[in-house]
C-alpha cells in the first residue's frame, strides 16, 4: 500500500528521519 501510494511512503521517510532533519533540508532547499 505504501509503494502503492506516493505520499504515504513520503511520510514515512519523513518519519525515519527526525523532525529537526526534516526541518534542516527543508531550510536548506528554501535557502537555495
Amino acid at each position: 500500500q505504501a509503494v502503492m501510494n506516493p505520499e504515504n511512503t513520503f511520510y514515512s521517510v519523513k518519519r525515519i528521519i527526525n523532525e529537526p532533519t526534516a526541518a534542516s533540508l527543508a531550510y536548506g532547499f528554501d535557502k537555495k
